[in-house]
């Protein structure tokens, strides 16, 4: 979630924190449904999808904050195209917002 969205839903926001908890995140996606499906990134398709899936990236954010490294040995993608991926997973939650 951008700075942006959790203004736009009243969210209280500690500027100096740069931590992520997954319990917190959960949270937000269930009161807020901050949930972004993977086919909506560009380049991503069904095999992909299905790949990403099991190994446990299971929307847009999942995909941001995923180490490529790693990704790249559980669904044999390259780290290139894991890293343009995750660019595109950053551009989506701001189109959102926008629109």
């Amino acid at each position: 979630m951008t700075l942006r969205e959790a203004k736009r839903f009243a969210i209280p926001l500690d500027k100096r924190r740069r931590t992520v908890h997954k319990e917190n995140v959960e949270t937000l996606r269930e009161h807020f449904g901050v949930s972004i499906p993977l086919n909506e990134i560009k380049g991503i398709g069904k095999v992909a999808e299905e790949q990403l899936k099991k190994a446990g990236i299971l929307d847009a954010y999942d995909l941001t904050y995923a180490d490529v490294g790693t990704l790249a040995e559980k669904i044999s993608r390259s780290e290139k195209t894991l890293k343009i991926w995750q660019s595109e997973a950053k551009k989506l939650p701001r189109k959102i917002v926008e629109d």
